[in-house]
């Protein structure tokens, strides 16, 4: 995983995708809830989405504990956790359909 990794460092976007695709494996293996209800009822959110009265869901932080993680673990913090789902989903998809070799004309 260490080469996958060193493809993909310092690439945003790779990162983001990277960090997704971990914690997306751990699934079968753990109970993990990635998204959690975010921003307070009095005012806009963490990141100003909302309006009055409204939050907004927001991905939950996540690490895997086993060895090889690090990198994963570091991405997912600083560019998943606690982002609303929409702009990691929209972040994410943006990078796949610059990839050629996922056959980004169908995505």
């Amino acid at each position: 995983m260490a080469g996958q990794d060193d493809a993909v460092r310092g690439d945003a976007g790779a990162e983001l995708v990277a960090a997704l695709i971990c914690a997306r494996g751990a699934v079968p293996h753990e109970l993990v809830e990635f998204v959690e209800r975010a921003g307070d009822t009095y005012g806009s959110g963490r990141f100003g989405f909302g309006t009055y009265g409204q939050g907004y869901w927001a991905w939950r932080s996540y690490a895997n504990l086993k060895q090889g993680y690090a990198d994963r673990n570091a991405w997912y913090a600083a560019r998943v956790a606690q982002f609303p789902i929409a702009i990691v989903a929209v972040t994410a998809h943006e990078w796949m359909k610059r990839q050629r070799e996922l056959g980004s004309s169908e995505l």
